[in-house]
C-alpha cells in the first residue's frame, strides 16, 4: 500500500470550514485515484503560531460544518481520523515556525508551540527533541539573500533524515527547481510537497493539489510513526498534482501581500 499526503496545511479562520475538508478530500482523492489506487489520505497541518484548529478538533470544542463530517482520535495523539461524506482522510498536527533568521520551518507531526524568533539551527533541534519532522519550507524570496547561506548551511550541516526540504504550488509551473532544493537531493535529503494555501478566503482551493506519495504502509494502529518512519526514509518520494500556472500565481501572491499579516519577528 501507499500514501499521498499534502505536506503543507493551512487552516485559517477566514476559510470555509466546510469547503476546506471537502476540497482536501476531493482532490487528495483525485490524485490517488490517478496514481496511487486505494492509498491512503493524509493532510498535515503545519499551523502558524495564532492558529490552534488541531487542539480545537481534537478537544471537540470546533463545531462541525455539516452532519457528514465527523472528527474521531486514533491511536496516537498527534492524529485524528476525518470522514467526509464517504472519504476517510488522516490530519496530522503540525506548526509552521518563523526563525530569527526569517526562515520557515514546518515541524510536521507534532502540536508542540515553539516560538517564532529564535535561531534555526534551535528550531529544528527543538522540532526534533519533540519528535516530530523539520522541513525548510521553499517559497517566492525566502531563499535568497542572507536567508540562502542560512538555509545551505543547514543543508549541509545536517543528515538525511534529519530534514526535508519542501516544495510547495507557489513555486509556478516553469519555475526550475531552485539550486538549494537540487543541492539537497543530491546529499541524499528528501522532498516533499504540499500546497501551502494562503490566508485569505478562497484560498481553500488549492489544497489537495500538490502532494507526496511514498510506497509505504501505514498502521492504523500507530499512523504518525508511520509517517514519520517513511518521510525519514532514503529514497525520493514521488511529487503528484500540479503547481500553480503564473496568472493564478501572480493574482495568489498580490491579493496575499493586501491581506492582514501576524507580527512575527
Amino acid at each position: 500500500m501507499s500514501f499521498v499526503a499534502d505536506t503543507h496545511v493551512h487552516l485559517y479562520p477566514c476559510y470555509d470550514l466546510d469547503k476546506a475538508f471537502r476540497t482536501l478530500a476531493a482532490n487528495l482523492s483525485r490524485l490517488a485515484g490517478r496514481h496511487r489506487p486505494g492509498a491512503d489520505l493524509v493532510a498535515m497541518l503545519t499551523e502558524r503560531h495564532d492558529c490552534h484548529f488541531f487542539k480545537a478538533l481534537s478537544s471537540g470544542t470546533l463545531e462541525l460544518p455539516a452532519p457528514d463530517i465527523s472528527v474521531l482520535p486514533t491511536a496516537e495523539d498527534e492524529a485524528l481520523s476525518v470522514t467526509i461524506g464517504e472519504t476517510v482522510l488522516t490530519l496530522v498536527a503540525g506548526r509552521q515556525i518563523v526563525s530569527s533568521e526569517r526562515v520557515e520551518i514546518l515541524a510536521l507531526s507534532t502540536d508542540a508551540e515553539i516560538e517564532d524568533g529564535q535561531p534555526a539551527g534551535d528550531v529544528i533541534r527543538r522540532v526534533q527533541e519533540v519528535g516530530g519532522i523539520p522541513v525548510l519550507s521553499w517559497a517566492p524570496g525566502k531563499w535568497m539573500f542572507k536567508r540562502e547561506g542560512v538555509i545551505r548551511e543547514l543543508f549541509r550541516r545536517l543528515n538525511p533524515g534529519e530534514v526535508l526540504a519542501g516544495d510547495t504550488t507557489l513555486r509556478p509551473i516553469g519555475w526550475r527547481e531552485p539550486a538549494l532544493m537540487s543541492e539537497a537531493r543530491r546529499r541524499g535529503i528528501g522532498v516533499v510537497a504540499g500546497s501551502d494555501p494562503l490566508p485569505f478566503a478562497g484560498e481553500e482551493a488549492s489544497m489537495g493539489t500538490y502532494a507526496t506519495a511514498r510506497d509505504f504502509d501505514m498502521d492504523p494502529e500507530a499512523p504518525v510513526s508511520s509517517l514519520r518512519t517513511a518521510l525519514r526514509s532514503p529514497g525520493d518520494a514521488v511529487l503528484l498534482g500540479a503547481r500553480c500556472t503564473l496568472f493564478p500565481w501572480l493574482t495568489r501572491l498580490r491579493r496575499n501581500a493586501k491581506s492582514p499579516k501576524p507580527s512575527v519577528v
